[in-house]
């Protein structure tokens, strides 16, 4: 169980991070992208997470949306920036909140997965910004980490999200995960992004999804339908929308290539039609959001557009809010055939 740094509101602590990061830059360190900066409140030690069942993930998540629904949301300071045997971290202060988060989150997996399943002692969190690869002055690197100013920065927590992580190890470290679900403070709501090893949930009215996994399924049904729709608008024949290669849920297939303005701009639609989707549910809590902007920032950033990014985002927003009810109805389309559709 994770608590996520959200780049666009938690803003002093990516300024934080980035001039750590710079001071850590002539050093053996391999420095966290911000799309994986955390602080790890629990983790489940047994069993894997490749054995843990659908109901058992499903019972679990239910179970933290209980206790979640009683904790408040609240503010950590991070920082000062430390020079530590595994990298560069920041400490998080002050501890109560933390800690009565820990034991809502280390009881509730007790109580689903029994008393083995977590054995993560609580202990003062931090978080990691560089991730230790080779040997290096510790003393001269926490000098140079001293002279970050300002040399704290508040984190907001009103979410914690259930991962399945992934560890990378060698000349470059990186953690980097799968989520599952994010569970809101305050109300126990979950997004659950990612059905557990199980078939989609295509809900019988997309426009009124019943259940978190019908609600999951929708979005990216909604989602997949504002991309062929942006494609369709620039002129570009689809050929059909099918299941994706590797386990991906879907995947529209073009009559010939797309050019990177194309490709560039059905990206921004998606993420169009997913918000404005999320808000039709009145599900459009920035966490919520901000899962949105997670899931796509790597294939925004890989497109070298010739457009201006500003253009293609208003665009994109145009498409969209001018054909919602071609949007909808290609994802309710999508809902009835299991995920797939013939050429548009």
């Amino acid at each position: 169980m994770y608590v996520l740094v959200d780049p666009d509101r938690d803003a002093e602590v990516v300024r934080l991070v980035d001039a750590g990061q710079g001071a850590a830059a002539g050093f053996a360190v391999s420095p966290v992208a911000r799309r994986w900066l955390h602080l790890t409140i629990d983790q489940v030690t047994d069993p894997p997470g490749a054995d843990i069942s659908p109901a058992q993930q499903t019972a679990l998540i239910t179970e933290l949306q209980r206790r979640a629904a009683g904790l408040a949301p609240f503010e950590v300071q991070i920082g000062s920036l430390l020079s530590y045997h595994s990298g560069v971290i920041a400490d998080v202060h002050p501890d109560d909140d933390l800690a009565e988060l820990y034991a809502a989150v280390h009881d509730g997996i007790h109580r689903v997965l029994g008393p083995a399943a977590a054995r993560y002692p609580y202990q003062p969190p931090h978080l990691s910004i560089g991730y230790a690869h080779a040997e290096g002055d510790s003393d001269q690197l926490q000098r140079l980490l001293r002279r970050v100013r300002p040399g704290h920065a508040t984190l907001h927590v009103d979410t914690i999200h259930l991962v399945d992580v992934t560890a990378t190890t060698g000349t470059i470290r990186e953690i980097t995960w799968r989520h599952l679900a994010a569970i809101r403070l305050g109300t126990g709501t979950a997004l659950v992004t990612t059905p557990a090893a199980t078939p989609p949930r295509f809900p019988a009215d997309v426009r009124h999804p019943v259940g978190s996994a019908e609600l999951a399924t929708g979005l990216q049904l909604v989602s997949l339908a504002g991309r062929a729709v942006a494609a369709r608008h620039r002129g570009q024949p689809i050929t059909a929308i099918r299941p994706g290669a590797e386990g991906a849920f879907a995947e529209i297939r073009y009559a010939g290539t797309l050019d990177a303005d194309v490709q560039a701009l059905s990206v921004l639609a998606a993420i169009t039609a997913a918000t404005r989707y999320l808000e039709h549910l009145g599900q459009d809590d920035p966490q919520n959001l901000a899962v949105i902007m997670d899931s796509t920032r790597a294939e925004v950033a890989r497109e070298r557009v010739q457009v201006p990014w500003d253009t293609l985002a208003a665009e994109a927003g145009q498409v969209v809010d001018r054909h919602w009810d071609a949007v909808m109805s290609l994802a309710q389309r999508l809902a009835d055939n299991a995920g797939m559709h013939g050429a548009l």
